[in-house]
């Protein structure tokens, strides 16, 4: 085994242990504190550094590392920013964007290079869209995509290979990672059919919640899956304030209520990362 493979080891095993760390606390208190993905994110940068020191390539690294730390700078930081701020921020990222994709040695070096401001702005769109629910769940995509760029390998390991180029760079590894974490998370539509089957409760919304007595509700990490608008109990699919729902909910005289889990979505992201490291991407078996 390389000294490269077993630095790699060493990084999956570190990612591995913080993910449960985040998995923990999502599970409580369906929040995550930023330390996770500053040391994810922080340990990846180092492991970088040191693989492309003994590689003898360190010069092509820099760029990558410098973007990889302005938007961990950026993700976590929790000032409000000045337009110059701003747009020293963009162009930062975009000199170091150039630089990375001029100093690749090789095509999959240059994709390895695109991967991070790619993917990082992918995820944080799907945050800002609805499409990743919390906060934790985008930080958490991007600290994996700076840690793993590319797809980690080592020993036998993934079992399904990545392709070279393009392909592997499209079918990502952090892409891979929320794949298989989407899927996991598909599969609780089997206890809500359960349930509401069990209790005859019918229709679209039994695939995507259940039904529940609202004090319980209001004590309970879920979301409300109606409100009250001019007299009229509505659908709705964001939550500002639930508890402001809650109160129109009862005013109106409902008792039970449908709602949806706040699914803790850094556990199926932990359990996902594991998978992908193992297995890799089944589709590279087709593609």
């Amino acid at each position: 085994m390389s000294i490269s493979e077993f630095l790699t080891i060493i990084l999956a095993a570190i990612v591995s242990i913080v993910l449960v760390s985040a998995s923990a606390e999502d599970l409580k208190t369906r929040t995550v504190r930023n330390v996770h993905w500053v040391i994810i994110g922080s340990a990846g940068v180092i492991v970088h550094i040191l693989v492309s020191m003994i590689n003898g390539n360190i010069l092509s690294v820099l760029p990558i590392t410098a973007i990889s730390v302005i938007i961990l700078y950026e993700i976590l930081g929790k000032s409000d920013y000045s337009v110059i701020t701003n747009i020293v921020f963009i162009g930062s990222l975009i000199v170091f964007i150039v630089l990375s994709c001029r100093l690749a040695a090789s095509d999959a070096e240059f994709y390895t290079a695109l991967s991070v401001p790619v993917f990082s702005v992918i995820f944080l769109i799907m945050y800002c869209t609805g499409l990743l629910k919390g906060g934790a769940d985008a930080k958490c995509m991007i600290s994996l995509t700076i840690a793993f760029p590319a797809y980690p390998i080592f020993s036998i390991f993934p079992i399904f290979k990545p392709s070279d180029g393009l392909i592997s760079f499209v079918f990502s590894f952090p892409l891979a990672i929320l794949f298989h974490a989407l899927i996991l998370t598909m599969l609780m539509v089997v206890p809500f059919l359960y349930i509401n089957i069990k209790n005859g409760n019918t229709g679209r919304l039994m695939f995507s919640g259940y039904v529940t007595n609202i004090e319980k509700a209001k004590t309970s990490h879920v979301w409300p899956m109606h409100d009250v608008n001019n007299g009229r109990l509505v659908r709705v699919s964001a939550v500002n304030d639930a508890e402001e729902i809650y109160g129109r909910l009862k005013e109106h005289g409902e008792t039970d209520i449908w709602v949806t889990p706040k699914i803790p979505f850094v556990v199926p992201i932990t359990i996902s990362f594991l998978i992908t490291v193992i297995a890799g991407n089944p589709l590279f078996l087709i593609l």
